[in-house]
């Protein structure tokens, strides 16, 4: 599936217009970009009053490197992992539901420092 081709939410971003004009960073950003602002408007939307929440960009994405076909790398972050845990679904399904291929993870601070320090693949994305 095309990242331009949503199946079910009417919010997720087409493709940059007229993609000839970008050059291939270029492009890359303007989709990093729309992609930005999508997740922001769902992590609002999903997000309970008061939460103590961090969506971080990882991977590709986080580079601002969003190829057409990319994955969506996101790591949820929150002090409280059972209260992560348990909002997590809420910011994913619609990513899922939208079509978009995501890969994702939920971690605590200490757990994302861990990782950090101690996985290098999974610590670039």
């Amino acid at each position: 599936m095309s990242l331009s081709q949503p199946k079910a939410d009417p919010g997720y971003p087409a493709a940059p217009e007229n993609p000839t004009h970008l050059g291939g960073l270029a492009y890359c950003a303007a989709r990093s970009a729309a992609i930005d602002a999508w997740l922001s408007a769902l992590f609002k939307a999903a997000a309970p009053p008061g939460g103590r929440f961090c969506l971080v960009a990882v991977g590709g994405y986080g580079r601002s490197e969003m190829c057409p076909g990319s994955d969506v790398d996101l790591m949820l972050l929150g002090a409280d992992r059972a209260a992560t845990t348990e909002f997590a679904p809420r910011l994913w399904y619609p990513i899922w539901n939208a079509g978009v291929p995501l890969d994702h993870s939920v971690r605590t601070p200490a757990e994302a420092l861990e990782v950090a320090m101690n996985d290098a693949p999974a610590a670039l994305g």
